[in-house]
Parts: C-alpha cells; sequence; structure tokens
C-alpha cells in the first residue's frame, strides 16, 4: 500500500492512543503521529511515532531536544518539555485563525521574508 501513516488531529490524546493500538498490532510499521503539539509525550509513550504540530515549525530545536529527552530516557526533562509546551500552547489562542500569528512568529525568527496570508486567513 502507498499509505504509511496517517497524523491524527484531535484534541483527545486516547483516540489517537486507540488508532495506534488498533493499527499497530496489523501494521507495525505504519505511523502515527499527533496534530497538537500537546500531545507529542502522550503519543510516543502510547506506541507512536511523534507529533506534526503548529510549534515545531516555530521553535524545532525545542522540539528535537525533546525527542532527545525520550531517546535518553529522561524522564525529567520530557516532563519539562511536556510543562513549557503545555504553556506555549497559549499562541493558538492569539488570534483565530492561528496561521497569521504563526506566520508573523517565523518572520521575527526570520525563517520567512513575510507575514502576508492568502485567503482565507488575510
Amino acid at each position: 500500500p502507498n499509505i504509511i501513516g496517517m497524523k491524527d488531529t484531535v484534541p483527545d490524546a486516547f483516540h489517537t492512543a486507540q488508532v495506534i493500538n488498533t493499527v499497530k498490532k496489523n501494521i507495525p510499521h505504519f505511523e502515527v503521529y499527533a496534530g497538537y503539539d500537546n500531545n507529542f509525550a502522550h503519543n510516543i509513550l502510547s506506541g507512536g511515532d511523534g507529533c506534526i504540530g503548529g510549534l515545531s515549525n516555530i521553535v524545532p530545536e525545542f522540539f528535537a531536544s525533546w525527542m532527545q529527552a525520550f531517546t535518553n530516557d529522561d524522564l525529567l526533562a520530557v516532563a519539562q518539555h511536556q510543562q513549557i509546551v503545555d504553556q506555549l500552547m497559549a499562541v493558538y489562542s492569539v488570534n483565530s485563525p492561528f496561521i497569521p500569528t504563526f506566520k508573523k512568529a517565523l518572520q521575527l525568527k526570520g525563517v520567512i521574508q513575510s507575514e502576508r496570508c492568502s485567503s482565507p486567513f488575510n
């Protein structure tokens, strides 16, 4: 098959854990990612493959460090990262939709030149 994974963008981490447990029993190499940044740790601990979230675009080094904490079995660092990301999630509430806020952050970091958004986000 051509489908090798999925991103489960639901706020309920239990739903993603059910997907992981159901699918990986039959297709162990199938990758399951959380769509919410704050579900990253739960996804990994449930046997998933990580997270494809918006914050990783703004602070990729933070998420790389978090993944390294998992690799090193450093539960204290994993917990500290979780506490930080729980606070960072507030950025999603600055504007609705959140995409212009994220683009502005990327512009301020020098990642992109313009914060301009196309319709319907402008």
